[in-house]
């Protein structure tokens, strides 16, 4: 998938804009690998999270930070449709139908949540479409994801697990 994030962050007159892929493989690998404006990766694989820019990266155990925890569920939990663990970490309002539908992820514990005021994802049938993520401080991102073609995915995942 390729994503495009614009991130508002107050005292800034435009948006910050990024693009790159995600890749997520069922039931808790999420990578996410910024292309632009710079080259780094975020990759979550069960309890481990990576960073990775300029050939360095570091790892460390996801629940060593409670507030990174519940902003990876939001979008694992969605990604998996696993309403316990949504359920778990936030209040969860649904709308819509199949054919277009939204939901609103409001943490259940603030401090837990640390700066995450809430999430609204909003997709057709099994696709997310969109990630808005509201933060304490009154900014915002909003991340539009859009399939690849089957030939494009597949260069995708051959650049991506390259050394």
């Amino acid at each position: 998938m390729r994503f495009t994030e614009q991130r508002f962050v107050k005292g800034l007159d435009e948006p910050l804009v990024s693009s790159g892929l995600l890749e997520f493989q069922p039931p808790d690998r999420f990578s996410r690998h910024t292309l632009q404006p710079r080259d780094e990766s975020v990759r979550v694989e069960g309890n481990t999270v990576t960073f990775s820019r300029g050939g360095r990266s570091r790892s460390m155990a996801l629940d060593a930070a409670p507030e990174a925890v519940v902003a990876i569920e939001a979008v694992r939990g969605t990604l998996t449709g696993d309403a316990a663990t949504l359920q778990k970490w936030f209040r969860v309002s649904v709308a819509g139908e199949p054919g277009q539908w939204s939901m609103e992820l409001v943490p259940q514990d603030a401090k837990t949540a640390g700066a995450l005021a809430a999430v609204h994802v909003a997709g057709r049938r099994a696709a997310i479409e969109t990630i808005a993520t509201s933060l304490a401080d009154g900014s915002r991102t909003v991340m539009t994801i859009t399939p690849l073609p089957a030939a494009s995915a597949a260069a995708a995942a051959s650049t991506a697990s390259a050394p």
